[in-house]
């Protein structure tokens, strides 16, 4: 199975390994996901001016593939992307459960060592 030729992926697993070891590459190359998706909710947060969790961005990310699908559903990176940003966002909300609010569905603060990440108003 090689990826990077387009070569046709015709059963599931092959499309979950090759999310897994797309997923181990891209560590190789840009370091924790974690920490990239982390870096990503602030920036976002900034430009919007509310809060935005990584499982958000991961969501974002997912959403962005499925609209490509749309235009290129043969594409199989469409597919095996979005089964990554899916992964990470279950994984992250697997940590992010406490800064919900049950009770209004809004997100709670996001704080670094007691300080909020993004001032609330």
């Amino acid at each position: 199975m090689n990826i990077s030729n387009k070569e046709v992926i015709l059963e599931n697993g092959d499309f979950l390994k090759a999310s897994a070891r797309a997923i181990g590459e891209r560590r190789e190359t840009y370091g924790s996901p974690r920490e990239g998706f982390d870096r990503a909710a602030v920036i976002a947060s900034a430009l919007l001016d509310k809060q935005v969790l990584p499982h958000e961005i991961a969501l974002i990310l997912h959403a962005v593939k499925l609209a490509r699908i749309a235009s290129s559903p043969a594409n199989p990176d469409h597919y095996i992307d979005g089964i990554s940003y899916l992964a990470f966002a279950g994984e992250f909300m697997e940590v992010e459960p406490a800064r919900y609010d049950t009770q209004t569905v809004k997100p709670a603060p996001v704080t670094i060592e007691g300080r909020p990440v993004i001032p609330t108003r």
